[in-house]
């Protein structure tokens, strides 16, 4: 049992799946849960990590700092397949979770993963019911920061009839659109083709989302690639020796071949803005012009791993607030002075003493 810094108590139950095509979860239950809960669910956002190995330090690092915002209902963590950085990237539900390769490497092991989340999360409801003698509300509150942001928005496109509810911080520059303009995961032109069904429109414009993002977003990057994903060429000191070469933000997924294709997420560029801003800006606009219940903020002087530093109290804390708010009230995130209009990826990129070329673009 674990408690929040409310002295709720919750009891922790590691759920391990001896079955090849079912997924294992961590389940947290309220130890005073009510009737017609919505059942919380964010998929794991680490790869290269055995839950089962390292429990008490996986509560430590993630369950306690969600507890501190929902406090009154069960949360349902599945741990998705780890291919230690490779491809179908599981933790962001890449194109490549839903179709082989033309050498068979993709799908041996883990075929449709979006399913037996699907399947895991009936699991959960389940064994809820059979603990507390509760049930939980038919739909789900998913939520997700980073890579599990992005899990969350891709899951809601494929799985609108179960998401009663949707938070999102940290992956605004790929935010699906529900229209032919794109290709999975940006879009839903080829959706029947890939999942054997038509998209549900109707239900997903059924979903309250909410996103949020910190302003200074754009940092040094994760891979070594540029923005042609071709591999960045340094010195021995770490310059670069091909001036001509841009890199591109560390959390935009557009640019992330892992994560979405090199020429759709060029595409999406070209269509939708080349800065981040200006393609959350563009989706928020669709979304809210096609009548979507859905809102975006920007905080002030945060980037993506400081938005919850307890360093940066006033931005943390307006966060938590705004996350709070919306959890147990659906309401949209308080417009206060933390919130600004644009992400400043000129200031970011001078922080972080990047070249000229790479600051002029």
């Amino acid at each position: 049992m674990i408690s929040n810094s409310s002295g709720k108590n919750f009891v922790v139950y590691p759920i391990q799946s001896e079955q090849k095509d079912a997924l294992s979860y961590m389940l947290v239950i309220p130890e005073h849960l009510e009737e017609g809960k919505e059942l919380v669910v964010e998929s794991l956002n680490y790869e290269g990590t055995n839950i089962f190995e390292n429990i008490v330090e996986y509560e430590q690092r993630h369950v306690r700092d969600m507890l501190e915002i929902v406090d009154d209902a069960p949360i349902m963590i599945p741990f998705l397949p780890d291919v230690k950085g490779g491809i179908p990237y599981y933790q962001q539900l890449s194109r490549e979770c839903f179709e082989e390769s033309s050498d068979g490497e993709y799908n041996i092991d883990f075929p449709r993963v979006d399913l037996q989340v699907v399947d895991a999360i009936n699991d959960a409801k389940r064994r809820i019911t059979e603990i507390t003698s509760k049930k939980v509300a038919d739909k789900i509150f998913l939520n997700g920061y980073s890579s599990s942001g992005v899990f969350a928005q891709r899951f809601a496109l494929l799985h609108p009839e179960i998401v009663g509810r949707a938070l999102i911080g940290g992956a605004s520059g790929t935010i699906p659109l529900p229209t032919e303009d794109f290709g999975y995961p940006l879009g839903i032109k080829d959706f029947k083709e890939l999942f054997g069904v038509e998209f549900n429109e109707t239900e997903y414009k059924k979903i309250q989302f909410a996103y949020y993002v910190g302003e200074l977003e754009a940092k040094r990057p994760a891979w070594e690639r540029d923005i042609n994903g071709d591999k960045v060429k340094r010195d021995s000191v770490g310059n670069l020796t091909d001036k001509t070469q841009i890199i591109p933000p560390m959390h935009d997924m557009s640019y992330y071949p892992r994560s979405t294709p090199l020429e759709m997420g060029r595409q999406q560029r070209n269509v939708l803005g080349q800065e981040l801003q200006d393609r959350w800006k563009r989706c928020m606009e669709y979304y809210e012009q096609e009548g979507y219940h859905i809102t975006h903020k920007v905080y002030r002087g945060a980037d993506h791993r400081g938005i919850y530093d307890i360093n940066m109290a006033p931005v943390a804390g307006s966060v938590i607030r705004d996350i709070r708010s919306f959890y147990q009230q659906s309401q949209d995130f308080s417009k206060d002075i933390s919130g600004v209009e644009k992400i400043s990826m000129r200031f970011q990129r001078e922080r972080e003493g990047l070249d000229e070329v790479n600051r002029e673009n």
